[in-house]
């Protein structure tokens, strides 16, 4: 299982068979945020997301298993089965 970490203010890219997609936390607090997934420029899709909730991106499950508000923020997200 992966684990991924998002930061604040950096576009991560995900394939998601034959297009790309990019993700990034866009707006964050202690106890939840916000992530955005866009393909070629569009948003495709939104969450807002605490811990324990589950998201689907590019055909994975998701769990957030934490958020940090830290001086470089970030939600940690664990690959499901």
């Amino acid at each position: 299982m992966e684990t991924w970490r998002i930061r604040q203010g950096v576009p991560y890219p995900v394939s998601d068979g034959d297009r790309e997609l990019l993700v990034g936390l866009d707006d964050f607090g202690p106890e939840r945020a916000h992530l955005s997934v866009f393909s070629e420029g569009q948003w495709v899709t939104g969450f807002e997301l605490a811990p324990g909730d589950e998201c689907e991106i590019a055909g994975k499950r998701w769990l957030v298993s934490s958020i940090s508000d830290g001086p470089r923020p970030y939600l940690e997200l664990k690959e499901q089965a």
